[in-house]
């Protein structure tokens, strides 16, 4: 009798098994264990979970949809979040790699409506991505910036000819060359076209009055990339007598004779900074405690 009654539960057992399956219901697997592993009473506790998760799901579709990462297109054709909450939850590296095709591609489409260059690095590792139009798509984006890139570098050297000393013209197009140095979109051999072309603007910009010292700190940083150390040194000078009671000019010469080993320079630079009214901030408080201690 128990036999014949066992046998029948799992009859039942399987064909239950077998729906839970096919509808892809929720917790499709612990409901499974339940029924199979608990004769008689596991299959009326599934049934019982089975009806929990529906209710659950159903009292706030909204909050269903953002759990499993869904939404619906004005179609009404459930589709993939976007870009930002793709790969807000993992690397960008794996969004690429995890996610099927079409969710690929449209977090691709995502980054080119952004236009931003923070997304050249984003777009140039989907640009090597296995799926073809995935990488396309990439593809696109990127000559998409570059031309973009390349109208606004031509605009802003069109207003230096017309007004070549006009600071504000100056400090718009060192901006737009340091941007888009750093975005990734140039090749060597361009990069330092640009490179010297941004030195140029900057020694420019650095001879008017109240420039900022931002201008100073890039021309630094600029003259270090092209590895003329002896203008990166001129411009630093130039900085500190601008700004005495700037941290940024002291920290800028200091990177600079560390970048150059010139212990030397770097103690006396030190020094000086010790000594000064200069109020730093804990970072720079850091580098003088570390440095007041050894020798470089």
């Amino acid at each position: 009798m128990l036999r014949g009654s066992i046998a029948v539960y799992y009859v039942l057992t399987a064909v239950y098994l077998v729906l839970l399956f096919r509808r892809r219901e929720p917790m499709s697997g612990g409901r499974a264990a339940l029924a199979c592993l608990i004769p008689f009473a596991g299959l009326p506790l599934a049934f019982i979970a089975g009806r929990a998760a529906a209710k659950s799901a159903s009292a706030d579709p909204d909050r269903f949809a953002d759990v499993v990462g869904l939404k619906a297109d004005p179609a009404g054709i459930l589709v993939k979040v976007d870009l930002e909450k793709e790969t807000s939850i993992v690397p960008i590296e794996e969004a690429l790699v995890l996610n099927d095709h079409a969710t690929r591609r449209r977090i691709v489409m995502d980054a080119l409506k952004e236009e931003s260059l923070d997304l050249v690095g984003f777009l140039a590792k989907a640009a090597r991505n296995e799926d073809s139009e995935t990488a396309h798509y990439a593809v696109t984006a990127i000559l998409e910036m570059k031309r973009g890139m390349m109208a606004e570098l031509q605009r802003w050297s069109v207003e230096r000819e017309r007004h070549p000393d006009d600071p504000s013209i100056l400090a718009g197009y060192a901006d737009a060359l340091k941007r888009y140095l750093g975005s990734g979109l140039m090749d060597a051999e361009m990069e330092r076209t640009y490179r010297l072309l941004q030195a140029d603007v900057l020694e420019r910009l650095i001879r008017e009055k109240d420039c900022g010292e931002e201008a100073f700190a890039d021309k630094v940083e600029c003259e270090l990339v092209l590895r003329r150390y002896d203008r990166a040194e001129a411009a630093s000078e130039r900085f500190l007598q601008a700004y005495p009671q700037s941290e940024t000019a002291y920290y800028t010469a200091l990177k600079l004779y560390y970048t150059l080993r010139a212990g030397r320079k770097f103690h006396e630079t030190l020094n000086r900074l010790k000594q000064s009214s200069v109020t730093v901030s804990y970072p720079t408080l850091q580098i003088i405690r570390y440095w007041s201690r050894g020798s470089l």
